[in-house]
């Protein structure tokens, strides 16, 4: 019973010291907005959990990345954006790979959504 006990304190210091995915950086991915490939180009710092940044190319300037979060792998933020004049909050979820970000974004209300994928820009 003993050697249980110790064997999951270890197992639990191990999960609790291991890395969190490497974020920070540039990243660059496309998707279909509406027939027009649209660049997309996400700088990303991470401080422990945290996730900031930006995102360029859905409109004329940077999108404030607003609540990031990095769960190990999976990066979690939302933007604020405009479609026809209108703000849009755009939803972003992705698993973070060792050269590439595995994207979902769509509204908030999930009446649009794309999936793209982001690859690690020098």
């Amino acid at each position: 019973m003993k050697r249980i006990i110790i064997s999951l304190g270890l197992l639990t210091l191990l999960c609790a010291i291991l890395p969190a995915a490497d974020l920070s950086g540039k990243w660059k991915g496309q998707f279909d907005g509406g027939g027009n490939a649209r660049e997309l180009t996400f700088d990303l710092t991470a401080n422990g959990n945290a996730v900031s940044g930006t995102v360029s190319g859905l409109t004329d300037k940077s999108l404030e990345i607003k609540d990031g979060k990095l769960d190990g792998d999976t990066v979690t933020f939302w933007v604020m954006s405009e479609y026809n004049g209108e703000p849009v909050k755009l939803v972003y979820k992705g698993q973070v790979g060792s050269d590439e970000i595995k994207f979902h974004m769509g509204t908030e209300d999930d009446s649009w959504g794309t999936d793209l994928v982001a690859k690690r820009s020098s």
